[in-house]
């Protein structure tokens, strides 16, 4: 879907969705190298529901979003 989501509703061809494509993998290091240098935090259960929000938020902006 992603293929079809850059071309049709993004318009940004293949450059922008190299780059939609390795977002993931971008935010993967980020977030592994934050989580090596905090290391183990305090209530872990909370920052993990914390998270599930926030990308779901993501997730329902990005799906509503014409901007690239």
């Amino acid at each position: 879907m992603l293929p079809i989501y850059a071309s049709q509703i993004l318009q940004v061809g293949p450059r922008g969705l190299g780059l939609l494509a390795a977002a993931p993998s971008a935010d993967a290091l980020v977030a592994s190298l934050i989580t090596s240098i905090s290391g183990p935090g305090k209530r872990q259960g909370r920052l993990l529901i914390g998270a599930v929000i926030v990308y779901g938020m993501s997730t329902a902006i990005f799906g509503i979003s014409t901007s690239f």
